[in-house]
């Protein structure tokens, strides 16, 4: 009897590892050869349930639907003649914006900045200890197991996540950080970055590790202010919570270095407020848009059940639909996208409230400094929005106008500085109803009134829209205008909090 249970442990073993082997290897490279980006007209559409009943499974939503005027959603050659058939059935107008997706990802992926030297000299010393273990069939074996297991899952085909550079390494190699704003960044390049400025500006600058992720990657929050006084208000910038939005960590550490390097120019914000920013929150999502799959918005969390095991799209969690404000309720409408317990959907929301440790970590950093929070602001992109709550529901907010007034403030502010039109609401009438965001959390639960959603600018090719794959020559100006905006509320928060 216990030979066969033990044949039985052996059987289930190989079949997990098998099972774990091939849905790997389908994550080596994730392509969207041939998909396509849509724009569909939504002005005049009556029936838009029935219509987006149909749509949801089918498409990736790239901008809100419910929304008069247009939506974008990219779509797989396997759905596309069903979908547009169906489109030109009900008269709905739309065109083709991006006729292959991979293109625009191939072309952003090559603006990412080089590895550094630590880097190479690392990967290389792992390739050669590999390379003396080939003879040995219990080293193979245990290191197959290893990587069918590997909570990194980093396909051999592309270059592992960097570790961490130490303080000593970056100083044996004469340089204390890689970052810029002409290129895109993996997270090492940030992290280093975030430590570089401590050392740097220790007046003004200060690395916070609130936690690990999932996959065990530090989340560090960067304090920045002046020790002029011992009690001031805060203001937390949560940015990079959705993966494959690039451009929320670019602009994040954008306001970081103007802050934090120009500080002469900002005394007065660092005089007044202690300012708290994360970069990157979902550490291991954004990490895999450069080694796996670039267009990844969840976290990387195993979730339980068949299609976890075999489909790399049923892991992970909606880090923006996992935040504990009103998570229970039920969205009036295109539930979906508001958030949904379907394991393979790309608004999976836990299994419950703060299930994630990113967003368990950002609520109890968020809660020690609540009694000074006086302004929330996530950083998202696509859409050229600035949206505050309700989310959840389609009331108004009590405070609705002193809301609606200030991001209009911003939003004259962004045009002045790059001509860019950003459209002002709620978010439920901005875009669509979430349940579980963290703006919403970030007022319904921690009581602060200043509370905004960016969603910044798409990108654009010369040949046409770019989605997520905001071209890197767009990062300083798009980072540039967001400053000047968030400069400019912050200046006016202090006058009101007087």
């Amino acid at each position: 009897m216990t030979i066969m249970v033990d044949q039985i442990k052996i059987v289930i073993l190989i079949t997990l590892v098998i099972a774990n082997s091939i849905k790997c290897e389908a994550e080596k490279s994730v392509k969207y050869d041939q998909y396509k980006l849509v724009r569909m007209f939504t002005s005049g559409i009556k029936d838009q349930k029935t219509i987006y009943d149909f749509l949801t499974p089918k498409v990736d939503f790239w901008t809100s639907p419910y929304t008069n005027g247009t939506v974008d959603f990219m779509i797989s050659p396997i759905e596309y003649h069903k979908v547009t058939g169906y489109l030109q059935h009900q008269r709905i107008s739309y065109k083709i914006i991006m006729r292959d997706v991979q293109r625009a990802i191939d072309a952003n992926l090559n603006e990412v900045a080089e590895d550094s030297i630590v880097d190479k000299i690392s990967e290389r010393f792992s390739s050669s200890f590999l390379r003396r273990q080939g003879g040995n069939p219990f080293l193979n074996f245990f290191s197959f197991l290893m990587k069918s297991f590997s909570m990194d899952e980093v396909p051999q085909t592309v270059r592992r996540p960097r570790k961490i550079q130490t303080n000593s390494q970056a100083n044996f190699l004469g340089k204390d950080h890689n970052m810029d704003w002409s290129s895109y960044h993996r997270l090492n390049d940030i992290y280093d970055y975030l430590h570089y400025l401590q050392r740097q500006y220790p007046n003004v600058a200060e690395v916070i590790e609130i936690g690990k992720s999932v996959q065990e990657r530090p989340m560090f929050v960067l304090k920045i202010g002046s020790k002029k006084s011992t009690y001031k208000p805060a203001i937390f910038i949560e940015a990079g919570i959705h993966a494959r939005e690039w451009i929320s960590p670019a602009t994040a550490t954008y306001i970081i270095k103007q802050l934090v390097e120009r500080s002469d120019q900002n005394q007065d914000l660092l005089d007044f407020y202690d300012i708290y920013i994360i970069p990157v929150t979902n550490p291991d999502g954004y990490e895999y848009t450069f080694t796996s799959d670039r267009l990844w918005r969840k976290n990387r969390r195993k979730n339980l059940g068949l299609g976890s095991l075999l489909l790399a799209m049923c892991d992970g969690v909606d880090l923006n639909r996992n935040f504990g404000h009103k998570w229970y309720q039920r969205a009036e409408k295109h539930s979906l996208q508001s958030g949904t317990q379907q394991h393979c959907a790309a608004t999976y929301s836990g299994t419950g409230p703060f299930s994630e440790p990113e967003t368990d970590n950002i609520r109890n950093f968020v809660s020690s400094i609540q009694e000074n929070l006086v302004s929330y602001v996530s950083l998202h992109s696509y859409g050229q929005k600035i949206l505050y709550p309700w989310s959840y529901t389609s009331a108004r907010i009590e405070d609705w106008h002193d809301l609606q007034q200030m991001g209009e403030i911003m939003a004259k502010e962004i045009r002045k500085s790059s001509g860019d039109y950003y459209l002002v609401g709620r978010e439920s009438s901005g875009q669509y109803q979430t349940i579980g965001g963290s703006g919403d959390w970030a007022r319904g639960a921690m009581g602060i009134k200043w509370v905004f959603l960016f969603e910044l600018p798409p990108g654009k090719f010369p040949s046409g829209p770019a989605g997520f794959m905001l071209p890197a020559r767009g990062i300083k100006p798009t980072a540039k205008s967001i400053f000047q905006a968030f400069r400019k509320m912050a200046v006016e928060v202090s006058h009101r909090i007087l």
